[in-house]
C-alpha cells in the first residue's frame, strides 16, 4: 500500500518499507510515527515535522458584471440555435445535391448551389459570432 495520509497509514499498516534518503530501502515495525521514532533512536536526531500550510482564504474575486440582455437582444438569441440547425441542414442538403452526378449536369447548378453554399457558410459564421457575443454578455466566465 502507498499513502501519503499519515495518520491512514499509523491505523493500517504493521509495517513500512521506507525509501532512505541514501536510496535504500528499509523495513521498519508499525506505521509511520513508528518509523520516525526508529529513525529518531538510530540516528540520534529528531525529523522535523512538515511545514503546515495555513488553510488558504479565497481571495476575493473580481466582481463578474452580468449585463442584461434587451427584450431583442434575448430573442435573437433564442432563435440563433434554431437558425443555425437550419443553415446547417441546408447546406447538408446541398453536398449531397452536388454529389448526385445527374443534378450536376444541369446548367448553372454547380455554380449557383457553390454561391449558395458561400452565402450559408458566411451566414453561419456571423450567427456564430453573434451567439458568442450575446452569451459572453450573460455568462461573463465562458
Amino acid at each position: 500500500m502507498v499513502s501519503h495520509d499519515r495518520d491512514f497509514l499509523n491505523n493500517v499498516v504493521s509495517a513500512a518499507l521506507i525509501f532512505e534518503s541514501d536510496f535504500t530501502v528499509n523495513e521498519y515495525i508499525g506505521g509511520y510515527d513508528d518509523w520516525k521514532q526508529q529513525l529518531a533512536k538510530r540516528t540520534g536526531a529528531v525529523l522535523p515535522e512538515p511545514a503546515v500550510q495555513p488553510p488558504k482564504t479565497a481571495s476575493p474575486a473580481p466582481e463578474k458584471v452580468i449585463k442584461k440582455l434587451s427584450y431583442k437582444e434575448t430573442q435573437a438569441l433564442n432563435a440563433l440555435p434554431g437558425l443555425i440547425d437550419a443553415l446547417e441542414k441546408e447546406q447538408e442538403a446541398l453536398h449531397q445535391q452536388l454529389a448526385d452526378f445527374e443534378k450536376c449536369r444541369q446548367p448553372g447548378f454547380v455554380a449557383n448551389t457553390e454561391s449558395r453554399l458561400k452565402t450559408i457558410e458566411t451566414e453561419l459564421d456571423e450567427a456564430y459570432v453573434h451567439w458568442e457575443a450575446l452569451d459572453s454578455r450573460t455568462h461573463p466566465s465562458k
